[in-house]
């Protein structure tokens, strides 16, 4: 069960990534390496299990999620008026960045109560 707190953001991170690839893919019709190569950053995070590196992952999608957050609310307050596709981007962006920062502060809290004394890249102290 205590595993499922690591388990669970990477799957939500990695799920985004994918999304991020797809998304572009289909609606430039190019492929974006950038997320790629973040996607698979992430991924790589199920197989080697160093504190840092976890620390490091949690602090940088948590900081991008209240980024994008805050640059919602931006563009909330721009608006001149509440429609049904503005509340359908408050409920989506709100979901979406609001469950990213759950997801970072649970991958954080894993990361720091954990006792791990290899800071190599792979645990090997079982």
């Amino acid at each position: 069960m205590k595993n499922i707190y690591r388990i669970i953001p990477l799957l939500y991170f990695t799920g985004l990534g994918l999304f991020w690839i797809i998304e572009n893919l289909m609606s430039t019709g190019t492929v974006n390496y950038i997320a790629i190569v973040v996607t698979l950053l992430i991924a790589t995070r199920f197989f080697f299990k160093n504190r840092v590196a976890g620390l490091a992952t949690g602090a940088v999608m948590g900081f991008f999620s209240v980024y994008m957050l805050l640059a919602m609310l931006s563009d909330l307050a721009k608006a001149d008026e509440f429609t049904s596709g503005t509340y359908r981007f408050i409920a989506f962006g709100g979901g979406l960045f609001g469950v990213g920062v759950i997801m970072a502060i649970l991958l954080i809290a894993y990361h720091a109560k954990s006792n791990q004394k290899d800071m190599g890249l792979v645990n090997i102290h079982r």
